[in-house]
């Protein structure tokens, strides 16, 4: 939202999708990676499938749909459980006035 060039006061309903992140870091190796069902290697694993790393020409509109429409499959097929965007991002000021909806957190 923020930067984002939204002039409105309409509460927003969103889906945020939370891969990793630092909630969820691990140690690893002495770095910190993103942790969980859908961790930083198996999002690499599935941009690479897509064609992310190739150096070729492409269409990155296309992968990000592609990508979402993965991630879309494995939330479908894991069951998982969302939960509310506020009560997650409580620590965001004011965010419901801003936004409703749900997190999913892989």
């Amino acid at each position: 939202m923020i930067n984002s060039g939204l002039q409105t006061k309409e509460l927003q309903e969103v889906a945020f999708i939370k891969l990793g992140g630092t909630p969820g870091m691990v140690k690893e190796d002495g770095k910190l990676i993103g942790s969980g069902d859908l961790d930083d290697d198996q999002l690499y694993k599935l941009e690479e499938s897509l064609g992310y790393y190739k150096k070729v020409k492409k269409d990155f509109t296309s992968l990000e749909f592609k990508l979402a429409k993965l991630i879309e499959k494995y939330i479908v097929e894991n069951n998982r459980e969302p939960q509310n965007i506020t009560e997650y991002l409580h620590w965001v000021p004011s965010i419901n006035k801003y936004v409703s909806g749900k997190v999913f957190s892989l």
